[in-house]
């Protein structure tokens, strides 16, 4: 009897418990490539961090906030949301941000950028303040996007382009053996150059899905490793257009 008595307490108790939990709502965004300085960044997190104390109050709450970056397999722990007077890489491809308390109208954030992932995530027992949060740190974050960058984007184009490649060995070997004649040498040794520089160029920092720079973060800084990647591709095409001998080319110096 005593028994089951203190088994309907402690139900009565765990039940009351739940029922008087706040609920929980939470948001979240999967952001583009980005490409943004350390002193950007810094800005966003400090302003993230103003809005989270702004929503949750003077109360006492014990909270954690821990930001990691990395870079080349070393890893940068700091436990704040500022970069300042903080010795870090030229560049970070890396980033985690984690902010966490308990029973607050802003109660978590989790900001991780990589070249695979790039996911804003916000929860918190007040509703308007998540989602306002949530806004802020997506707009702001967008503002440093980049077009061309990240995982899949590489897998794709680099298919692509070894397929292009190789149809244009193999149409180029065919072509010298059928004519019996070496005027187009060129498309072979194109195309294998192509498919050779595929195989051996990092395009993992040529095309990352998530950069932070020190210093400048100017156009020039920012889409540096894709201007150089366009002009390798105008390159290789002048090769091939020189090695082709075009007949319109031909015309021209003739009537020259």
């Amino acid at each position: 009897m005593y028994f089951i008595l203190l088994i309907t307490l402690v139900w009565m108790f765990f039940t009351s418990a739940l029922l008087a939990a706040a609920p929980i709502f939470s948001c979240s965004r999967d952001l583009p490539c980005v490409s943004i300085s350390v002193s950007d960044l810094d800005e966003i997190l400090k302003r993230a961090h103003s809005l989270i104390v702004t929503a949750n109050g003077s109360s006492e709450r014990q909270s954690a906030e821990t930001i990691i970056l990395g870079a080349d397999g070393d890893d940068v722990k700091i436990y704040d949301h500022t970069l300042v007077g903080v010795s870090l890489p030229q560049a970070s491809y890396n980033l985690s941000y984690n902010y966490d308390t308990i029973g607050a109208p802003i109660s978590s954030l989790v900001v991780l950028l990589n070249d695979s992932t790039r996911l804003l995530r916000v929860s918190g027992e007040s509703k308007d303040q998540v989602e306002s949060i949530t806004t802020f740190l997506e707009s702001s974050i967008n503002k440093h996007s980049i077009h061309m960058g990240g995982h899949e984007f590489r897998f794709f184009l680099g298919y692509s382009l070894g397929c292009i490649f190789s149809a244009f060995l193999i149409g180029g070997i065919i072509t010298i053996w059928q004519s019996k004649s070496c005027k187009r040498i060129g498309i072979p040794i194109c195309s294998a150059i192509g498919l050779l520089l595929i195989l051996v160029l990092p395009y993992e920092r040529f095309l990352v899905g998530f950069a932070l720079y020190q210093g400048d973060s100017s156009v020039l800084v920012r889409y540096g490793p894709q201007l150089s990647f366009i002009s390798l591709l105008i390159t290789i095409l002048g090769i091939a257009l020189s090695c082709f001998n075009p007949k319109w080319l031909v015309r021209v110096k003739t009537s020259r």
